[in-house]
């Protein structure tokens, strides 16, 4: 409705909007049950594209299956696996579980970067196919 639509378009589209507002409560069960950090001691993997871009979560580790969300720039994700060659992550975003293109994540374990020749010893590994490896 204004002039300056590019700055209320970043605005809509930052994901700590809602969090600003849901924390604005003072009664919350939020506010009153402390919880831990999901991303403490886990591989996180944060979406690293241009601003308003959206990358694609994946029914399996292929750009050809159907895609189940789009995961804006910047959104952190809990990373759970890695494929055998190494290019997709499983992950779960918004309570589904699936699979983003290795390339446009940033990995960190404990807000540190994490080397990706390392993953292999902390993540679960699936084969090219998404099924589990080993056992």
């Amino acid at each position: 409705s204004g002039t300056d639509s590019t700055a209320g378009d970043e605005m809509d589209a930052a994901p700590s909007t809602a969090d600003a507002d849901e924390m604005s409560g003072t009664d919350s069960a939020a506010d009153a049950i402390p919880t831990s950090d999901p991303f403490l001691r886990a591989v996180a993997g944060e979406v690293m594209l241009n601003p308003g871009a959206n990358l694609h979560l994946r029914r399996g580790p292929n750009a050809i299956l159907e895609s189940l969300a789009l995961i804006p720039s910047g959104t952190r994700l809990l990373v759970e696996g890695i494929n055998q060659l190494g290019n997709w992550y499983k992950v779960s975003y918004e309570g589904s579980e699936g699979w983003v293109a290795a390339d446009f994540l940033t990995l960190t374990l404990n807000n540190r970067e994490f080397p990706r020749a390392d993953l292999e010893k902390r993540l679960d590994l699936y084969d090219n196919l998404g099924r589990p490896v080993g056992g």
